[in-house]
């Protein structure tokens, strides 16, 4: 159905392989304009996904160099935090990303639970939450829950990308630690 499929193609935006393209049981394929109702909101999350991609190329050498996991639990960057290791859909993406993908059906926010021992910055309106605490955010179509670790400067490719015609302008995105810088 299309909420669940876009839920997926949210999710998997953040995964170090991103393929949505399968055969179904029954013979369907899945594409990203199978939805027609939804393709608009899959275009606008495969474009943020290549906005990403610097980001991604330095956890994957990260990966590679120091043996350090993309894709991780709460625990491993927090593990002095008891509610860390509580059963939970949330992910880290490399030290700095808090993805917080939306399972349930019907749900338009997510709640969230914040790792203590920073504070967290909502990437979409870049409103800052003490870590520590659990915070309802907004989970639209376009834009899944997404969380910038305090003191993260994360690099992004702000061209605009086209099929068949890569494109490449470096920024950043600086979400600086409270009360400094």
């Amino acid at each position: 159905e299309p909420e669940l499929f876009l839920r997926w193609v949210q999710h998997g935006i953040f995964l170090p392989r991103f393929c949505i393209h399968s055969w179904n049981g029954d013979q369907t394929v899945n594409e990203p304009w199978m939805y027609p109702e939804i393709t608009p909101h899959v275009r606008a999350l495969i474009q943020f996904r290549y906005r990403l991609i610097p980001y991604l190329y330095d956890l994957l050498w990260r990966s590679h160099d120091r043996y350090e996991p993309m894709i991780r639990p709460t625990f491993y960057d927090f593990p002095d935090d008891p509610r860390c290791y509580e059963e939970n859909d949330d992910m880290m993406l490399g030290s700095r990303l808090l993805v917080a993908s939306v399972v349930d059906p019907g749900k338009r926010d997510r709640v969230v639970y914040l790792p203590t021992g920073t504070s967290w910055y909502n990437f979409w309106s870049s409103d800052r939450f003490e870590g520590g605490q659990a915070v309802t955010l907004a989970a639209p179509w376009d834009r899944p829950p997404l969380l910038v670790r305090a003191g993260t400067v994360l690099p992004l490719n702000l061209a605009r990308q086209h099929f068949a015609q890569p494109a490449d302008r470096r920024g950043f995105a600086i979400f600086p630690p409270a009360g400094v810088g």
